[in-house]
């Protein structure tokens, strides 16, 4: 699952998603901040709760499920990636 923070919705994503979300038993939890410098908070289910497993900016590179997964996160944001 992947959040992207909005001002109206920061407090809810960071606080009570995080429960409902491992209440339902999703593995991968990453929070996608917008405000620069583009940043992203991993975090992974262990025993029933999200374990922080990275604070992330420019690129980055996880696994999941055994694959990589390659992230830029700058080009959320920046319009020379919309060419």
């Amino acid at each position: 699952m992947i959040e992207v923070l909005s001002p109206g919705t920061k407090h809810v994503d960071l606080g009570a998603k995080l429960f409902e979300y491992a209440d339902a038993g999703i593995e991968h939890y990453w929070v996608v901040d917008l405000d620069p410098p583009v940043s992203m908070i991993a975090y992974r289910l262990i025993d029933g709760d999200y374990e922080n497993f990275g604070e992330y900016s420019g690129s980055v590179e996880l696994e999941v499920a055994g694959a990589p997964v390659k992230l830029d996160l700058n080009a959320l944001i920046d319009p020379r990636a919309q060419r």
